[in-house]
Parts: structure tokens; C-alpha cells; sequence
């Protein structure tokens, strides 16, 4: 030990063999967390901002060839966190999200999105749900709330009430798009169409003929048309809608009819139903977008298969004004989309995806449109001729129309939009990455390009473990890994029983550095940590998580593998069977950490 000290501060002393890194870069794998309002910019078309559900913003300059994220400290996001240009390129506006306090503001960019500042006057009270801004211009924005639109004319230095929905105090007041035209504003909201005529000063509920009483709007689209402004929007019931609905799991199910919407001479509103050509049952469109030239309309959701599980996400497209719809993303044999590691054959399938969490329509040309999902993002730059993926480098794509490859490894474009949680370098070249999402990955390059090239903890057809959060590697070289069908355990919103205690998890063993594991204990609970005892090398623990049955586990006979004994140790009090860390020191004693359980959005008194 004494040899190896002297060695470390040897070499820390020469500033020429060891210095601070000046700059880190992105090199693990894309995709994996869900990605929402992929916008274009209207001044540079290689420009394009996405959210992600884990906070991180990002954007890419080069039409999504490589990505990077707004600083943290500078910016985070929330799934409505849409960029909103303005007439000046310089000045941005989106939803921040105020992590620590857990609020939503308004955040205010100066300098082209650079750095952020929150607007700190809006009345929204930290609760801001929606915003709409007026392209148009550079101070005029609608703020949301619960149960309230807010108007500003002055950049947010100050707001007025201008609205307040049918439905107070219910939390159903969602909003599916703003339409701006000079003073008239339209809205589409669970409340209906909301329309003004004085810059949003008021609104006032419109009804619109055809269209039953009580349709709300998922989304809303317009454009002018023989200096008319012509609408197009996707309704359906407003009992099924409600504040931050997102389209993921239920918040599909309903039935949704496409309407066309004119105002005529006398400032009425007519809708016409172009759903005819979307089967009614099996295509789930949630966003809709008419672009600038006449006739040519888009739609995302989902295809749903005859299980009534989400196959795949769908983008719908029309170019006679809604009297037709085709599917453009035709994912049978990958027949018109280049490919990452995500398609049919590949290391993960179609249904990964699940559906559309995003869409969006470049304002200056028809034929580029953006598709995100529950993990990936795709492009088309020739109206839905053809797609290609944006989450892996563009040189390490897949053909279209051919069947993805498996175990292919691929390099990073930057979009790293999901949980890592612990790297092990089993020698200088091969390592395994923990993740939430993916399971893991392989790297047999030092970490330059990553796989899924193993067996055994990749489950895609039962998604049983979809985390692993540690591995430990053993003095013989063996690994452990910590396995959970639960991600991000212990972040803010998953520090309850529920949804904790309904996951499982398990413990599983490699002998070749990752290529195959096998399983060593199922502990029917999320496995997040282990350790091996460095005074006893057949002694290990496991960080086993659950309200009840969770705590510190020591087996003593570990190399007996799946016959391994296994009891749980003395809780230590205010531990609540959230474990965490486990160090063994060595000496016989363990140092280990412990997360907080919540109760109905509160600690417990007993909370560590």
C-alpha cells in the first residue's frame, strides 16, 4: 500500500503528466429517455431543440448529425418545455423547470438560447403548465396555470388575467396549441376553441358547427389561405383530457376525429370531419400540423397491433387538405427508415418506441418533419419518402428496408438522454455500462463505440429488467450485477411505496467480462448496489429495495452461485428499506447510505 501512495503523488505532482481535464465529451450510447417538442428554428434549418423527460434540453446545429444539451445550470426542461422563437432570433422563451422547489417559470433567453434567465413576475405561482408566445413578436406571451391564462405585452415583466377555464379547480384544463394571426389568437383547449381578437387582451369560447359540444382540442394547426385562416386540429371528448396529459399509455385511448375548422362571413366557425381515411381503432393520431403550403397536413401517434399494445409511433401525412391520410413511417422491414440499434431485428424492436411523444414541421419547408418517442427521434427531409434515425452517428446507420442488425456496435452523436450509473473497465479496452432504459451496453474499444452485444440481462420481449444499477467486480474477475424492472429509483418522484414496491428485481453473475450472465438470486425486489467483502471473498452484499422486506442482504457462500444462502441483515433505524451504497471496510464493518421515503409528497418522520 505504502508503494502505490508514493506512486499516486509522484505522479499528481507533475502538472505534465497529470492534469485537470479541460472539457468532457460525450461518448456513451443515445437514446433510451423520452423525448418531447422537437422544434425547428425558422431562421436556421439545421437547427432543431428537443426536451427530454430527464431535464436535459437539447440541440443540435447540424440537422441531429451530433447533438449536444443546454447546461444544466442554465437550463432544464420539463415534457412542455417547447422552444418559442420569436421575430428576434435572439430572443427565446420555454417552460423551466425549477428543480430544487419543484416549480415551473418562464424562462427568458437573450442571446439566441445561450444562457437563460427566469422571468420572476408571472402570476402563475411556480405552477406554469403552458406557454404560448407570439411569433410575431418578442413580447407578447400567454402564460397557463391550472385553471387561468395570464397575457403579457411586455416581455413578462408584467400579466394580466384574461381567462379562466369552464372547469375550475379540477385539473382538466389542458391546451393542444396556440394560432397566432397579427391581433387574432386561436386556442385549442379542453375547454374548446378559445378565440381572440385583440392581441389574447380577451377570449371568448367559440363553438364550432359540426363538432359536438363538448370536444375538446389535443392539438391545433392553422395557416392563411386566400387571407383566410384555415384550421385543422385533432379533438375528441374533453371528460378524456386533462392538465399535462401527455401521449403515453392511456392518454391514447380515445377516440379522436380530425376536424378542419373555417371562419365564415359572420365570424362562425364550421368544422368539417376528415378522419375517414385513419382507421378508428388500430391509429391513434395525438398531434397535427398544417404546413405553409395549401393542402399538405401532418400527423403523429400510434399504431396500435391487435393486442392493444403500442407497436410502433406513426406519422401521418395528407396532400389534399385532410380527404386522405397515409402512413409514411413504414417500420415493416425498416422499409423506408436508415436505422440505429432500434428497429425491426435489431437489438431493440418497433415496440420500444411505443408512440409519438413529439412532432414538428420545419415553418420554411413542408417536406422536413421530426418524429420523438419514448426514446429515439427520427428525420425526414423529403416529405416522408424516407426516414432516418438521429440517435447514433450518422456514418454507423443501418440501410433502410432491410432488417436491423444485432449486437452492432455504434458511436454517439451526443444525444445521451438517458441514466448512466456506473462504469466497470474489466481490462483497457473493455468496459460495461449501467443503465436506466437500455440495461447496458459494451464497449470493446475504451468506450469509443457500444453495444449490446451479451446474453442474459437484455429481456426485450418481458422488459423484466430494463436498469441495472452497479457492478462489482470480484478478485477472480467475475462481475455482479445489480438488476431492477425499475428506473431511476430514489429521483424525486420515486421515492414512494408505490411505485417501488411493485417492482422487481435480481442478482446476476458474467465469468467473461460481461458477454453472458447468469442469474444468482431472484430477490423479487430492485436490486440497486453490491459489494464484496474484501476479507472474505465467498461473503457479499446486495442493496435490496422495499417498504417492508428491503434492506442490507450477505450471502457466505457465494461462489455456490444460484444456491447461494442469502439472509438480511438488522435494519439500522429511520432506514425506511431504502439501502443505497454499500462500502465493505474491511475491518468486519459495512458504511452504507440510505435514500428518504415519501408519503403522499412528504418525507416520513423516520426519513434517514
Amino acid at each position: 500500500m505504502r508503494t502505490v501512495l508514493i506512486f499516486i503523488i509522484a505522479y499528481a505532482s507533475s502538472p505534465l503528466l497529470f492534469a485537470q481535464p479541460q472539457r468532457f465529451s460525450s461518448s456513451g450510447i443515445s437514446g433510451g429517455s423520452a423525448l418531447f417538442e422537437p422544434k425547428f428554428s425558422p431562421y436556421n434549418p439545421n437547427v432543431i431543440y428537443m426536451a427530454s423527460d430527464l431535464t436535459g434540453m437539447f440541440y443540435t446545429e447540424n440537422s441531429g448529425a451530433t447533438w449536444d444539451v443546454v447546461p444544466f445550470y442554465e437550463l432544464r426542461a420539463t415534457p412542455h418545455s417547447a422552444i418559442h422563437f420569436t421575430s428576434d432570433p435572439a430572443i427565446l422563451y420555454t417552460i423551466y423547470n425549477d428543480f430544487i422547489p419543484d416549480k415551473t417559470r418562464i424562462g427568458k433567453s437573450m442571446d439566441g438560447g445561450k444562457t437563460w434567465e427566469v422571468i420572476p413576475n408571472a402570476p402563475t405561482n411556480g405552477h406554469l403548465s403552458y406557454l404560448h408566445v407570439d411569433p410575431q413578436r418578442t413580447d407578447r406571451l400567454l402564460a397557463v396555470d391550472g385553471d387561468h391564462i395570464y397575457r403579457s405585452d411586455d416581455g413578462g415583466q408584467s400579466f394580466e388575467t384574461v381567462y379562466t377555464t369552464r372547469f375550475p379547480d379540477t385539473g382538466r384544463f389542458y391546451h393542444g396549441g396556440a394560432v397566432w394571426d397579427d391581433e387574432k389568437v386561436y386556442l385549442g383547449t379542453s375547454d374548446g376553441l378559445l378565440v381572440s381578437r385583440n392581441g389574447g387582451q380577451a377570449f371568448e369560447r367559440k363553438t364550432v358547427a359540426g363538432m359536438n359540444e363538448n370536444d375538446g382540442f389535443l392539438s391545433i394547426s392553422g395557416t392563411k389561405r386566400n387571407g383566410k385562416m384555415q384550421l385543422i386540429s385533432l379533438a375528441r371528448s374533453n371528460n378524456e383530457m386533462w392538465e399535462g396529459m401527455l401521449p403515453d399509455g392511456s392518454d391514447y385511448y380515445g377516440e379522436q376525429q380530425f376536424y378542419s375548422i373555417e371562419e365564415d362571413e359572420n365570424t362562425n366557425f364550421v368544422g368539417t370531419n376528415v378522419s375517414e381515411t385513419v382507421a378508428t381503432y388500430w391509429d391513434f393520431p395525438f398531434y397535427v400540423e398544417r404546413t405553409q403550403e395549401d393542402n399538405v397536413l401532418y400527423s403523429a401517434g400510434a399504431n396500435i397491433n391487435q393486442t392493444g399494445q403500442h407497436y410502433h409511433p406513426q406519422v401521418y401525412k395528407s396532400t389534399d387538405d385532410g380527404q386522405t391520410w397515409t402512413p409514411t413511417l413504414r417500420t415493416d422491414a425498416n422499409e423506408n427508415i436508415a436505422t440505429g440499434y432500434m428497429g425491426e431485428g435489431g437489438d431493440l424492436e418497433w415496440f420500444w418506441s411505443e408512440n409519438a411523444m413529439g412532432f414538428g414541421v420545419d415553418p420554411n419547408n413542408k417536406n422536413r418533419a421530426i418524429v420523438t418517442d419514448f426514446s429515439f427521434v427520427h428525420l425526414t427531409e423529403d416529405g416522408g419518402t424516407t426516414w432516418r434515425a438521429l440517435y447514433v452517428h450518422p456514418d454507423d446507420l443501418n440501410p433502410s428496408n432491410t432488417n436491423t442488425p444485432k449486437h452492432k456496435a455504434y458511436r454517439t452523436n451526443g444525444l445521451e438522454n438517458t441514466t448512466c450509473w456506473w462504469l466497470t473497465w474489466t481490462d483497457e479496452q473493455e468496459l460495461f455500462a449501467s443503465y436506466t432504459d437500455l440495461t447496458a451496453i459494451r464497449s470493446e474499444d475504451g468506450g469509443q463505440s457500444w453495444s449490446f452485444d451479451y446474453e442474459g440481462l437484455l429481456d426485450t420481449e418481458n422488459d423484466r429488467y430494463n436498469t441495472i444499477y452497479h457492478i462489482s467486480e470480484h478478485p477472480n474477475g467475475r462481475l455482479y450485477a445489480s438488476a431492477s424492472s425499475g428506473h431511476d429509483i430514489y429521483q424525486s418522484t420515486r421515492l414512494t411505496d408505490w411505485p417501488i414496491d411493485e417492482q422487481t428485481g435480481a442478482f446476476f453473475t458474467s465469468l467473461d467480462g460481461g458477454k453472458s450472465w447468469d442469474l444468482v438470486h431472484d430477490f423479487g425486489a430492485p436490486v440497486i448496489w453490491s459489494a464484496i467483502d474484501p476479507m472474505d471473498s465467498n461473503s457479499a452484499y446486495v442493496s435490496v429495495i422495499n417498504s417492508a422486506t428491503g434492506g442490507i442482504y450477505k450471502t457466505e457462500n457465494l461462489s455456490d452461485g444460484s444456491n447461494a444462502s442469502w439472509r438480511k441483515l438488522a435494519n439500522p433505524p429511520r432506514t425506511e428499506g431504502h439501502p443505497f451504497n454499500i462500502h465493505a471496510l474491511g475491518n468486519g464493518e459495512l458504511l452504507c447510505s440510505y435514500s428518504g421515503r415519501r408519503d403522499r409528497g412528504l418525507f416520513t418522520q423516520s426519513s434517514g
